[in-house]
């Protein structure tokens, strides 16, 4: 039996001439974009802000075409809203100045559940769902699904732009400091659950964007900085290339999208090895200022960008999905079974001796369990929450990747 797998460049190689890529999504030029969001299957959201002196947040249900204002008890007329996420069970979040809300029910109705100092920035989620927000001096965060907060970190002139998390609990953010080298800019780390925090890397840098593997390799990248690399938390950092980057994101197959800029160009960069080879990923006839990135579950990627009074459009998305799956025969084959499935997931193969690891990533990517060789064809899915995962099984040379689904 022949298995379909592994995931290749879907749109370009390396410096292909006439690249269409973008295509721009209809949007009011008269309002000056903040945010974007499109994590879910069909739902785009696009927040507005002072600069068109309207505050407003926007969803569309047809990727964009069309657009509806939401009026759902936001304070609209003058909450600047910064983050637009959803959590693994399609809980909406939206970081607005120094309040974060909640909807349960895709913008139709929110209720706020914190406000206080922070000017939140950024949010996102732990593997089992803890909710972290990162802002002007402060990090937040919810373990029982935004009902309650705590503070985890106050305090400095430190602007926190970007947060993400290790492999066995540890908290890496990223952001800049207004007092001086060694005040905060840099990377930040907390090892103990965010009890206490150290400023250990890269602490002359301003920095805005962290994403970090399966492996639990970090990335971090900047406006002001070139993008390094860190295999042991953050302890000691090497430049990978002296990219600008104005925005990175990435998959949770490991795929790294960024934006960039230089001294007379803007453009978008895509690397499938963490950042060991990139491939350009410019538009013949346009290359916009990225300001944001998101990836939707087929892998379009939607862009939020800089409002130039010689553009017309600030919000893009690719033509196609950045990368798809490619047809190629492999020696191992697997098959998984029932699917969906509630308590256990089964798996018949002739190999599963050379599985070295198995890791099951929910819908935006964050790895929810991992396991090391499998010493029997079946593994317990029974405490995962209903939904969409992805299931990737590494061998020695060879990693097969599939949806599965949990009732």
């Amino acid at each position: 039996m022949k298995r379909i797998v592994t995931i290749v460049l879907l749109l370009i190689a390396n410096s292909i001439v006439g690249q269409n890529i973008w295509e721009p999504i209809n949007f009011p030029d008269t309002l000056n974009t903040k945010a974007i969001n499109a994590e879910k299957e069909g739902v785009v959201f696009v927040s507005t802000d002072e600069n068109s002196g309207f505050y407003g947040l926007f969803r569309s249900f047809d990727f964009g075409n069309s657009w509806e204002l939401i009026d759902a008890d936001l304070p609209s007329s003058y909450v600047n809203i910064f983050s637009i996420r959803h959590n693994s069970e399609n809980v909406l979040f939206i970081a607005a100045d120094s309040r974060i809300y909640r909807s349960f029910d895709d913008g139709e109705s929110f209720e706020k559940v914190f406000t206080g100092g922070g000017n939140f920035l950024k949010i996102n989620f732990t593997a089992n769902n803890e909710i972290y927000a990162v802002g002007w001096s402060y990090i937040i965060r919810s373990v029982d699904g935004g009902d309650t907060w705590e503070t985890v970190f106050s305090g400095g002139n430190i602007y926190f732009s970007d947060i993400d998390f290790g492999l066995n609990g540890e908290i890496y953010t990223v952001g800049g400091s207004y007092d001086g080298p060694g005040t905060g800019s840099g990377f930040h780390r907390s090892l103990d659950n965010g009890e206490t925090w150290v400023n250990i890397g890269l602490t002359d840098h301003h920095l805005n964007d962290i994403e970090v593997n399966s492996h639990g390799e970090i990335l971090v990248g900047g406006e002001s900085s070139a993008i390094y690399l860190s295999t042991d938390m953050g302890a000691n950092w090497t430049m990978k290339t002296n990219l600008i980057t104005t925005a990175m994101e990435s998959d949770y197959q490991g795929n790294l999208f960024a934006g960039v800029r230089g001294y007379d160009y803007n453009g978008f960069r895509f690397s499938e090895d963490w950042s060991n080879n990139w491939t350009n990923l410019n538009d013949t006839n346009l290359n916009p200022y990225i300001n944001q990135i998101s990836i939707s579950p087929d892998n379009t990627i939607y862009l939020q960008c800089e409002n130039f009074s010689n553009q017309q459009y600030q919000l893009f998305k690719s033509k196609k999905p950045i990368v798809s799956s490619n047809e190629h025969t492999i020696n191992s084959v697997m098959e998984l079974f029932p699917n969906p499935t509630h308590d256990k997931l089964y798996f018949t193969s002739n190999n599963l001796a050379g599985i070295k690891q198995l890791i099951i990533y929910n819908q935006n990517g964050q790895k929810i369990l991992a396991q090391k060789k499998l010493s029997s064809n079946s593994i317990d899915v029974s405490k995962l929450k209903s939904g969409l995962y992805i299931i990737a099984l590494e061998f020695e040379n060879e990693t097969i990747r599939k949806k599965i689904i949990i009732e």
